[in-house]
């Protein structure tokens, strides 16, 4: 490993150690259900969801009930202690610790990252 990639391990598990969170991943066929393929995985991840704050497209009119959550979710999983399947669109990420324990669907996955593998997060 060269020098940045020691440097980048050590920032992801200092990062992690304060932020990470338990956290399962559901993988989930085309039908929506359990994939058998794919394993459940549960895991320590950050986990950074929006604020919840929804904006009101249709400018006040109680009439109209359109409206537009402006934080998108995110989870960030090490690929340092990440081994388990690719998640992908439509998966399920479940916030083990918080309150709840509310559901998020995979909305895309970035794999480009040299640390992290992203998965932008939506409302389950």
């Amino acid at each position: 490993m060269s020098e940045l990639d020691d440097l980048r391990a050590e920032l992801t598990e200092e990062v992690d150690g304060v932020m990470g969170e338990p956290v399962l991943l559901a993988f989930l066929d085309g039908e929506q259900q359990s994939d058998p393929t794919r394993e459940n995985t549960a895991l320590n991840a950050v986990l950074r969801s929006g604020a919840g704050h929804v904006f009101n497209l249709s400018k006040g009119s109680k009439k109209e009930r359109t409206s537009l959550s402006a934080e998108p979710s995110f989870l960030e999983l090490a690929r340092s202690d990440y081994d388990g399947p690719m998640p992908r669109a439509g998966d399920k990420v479940q916030a083990l610790a918080r309150a709840g324990k509310p559901w998020f669907e995979v909305l895309d996955v970035s794999d480009r990252g040299a640390s992290r593998i992203i998965l932008e997060l939506g409302e389950a």
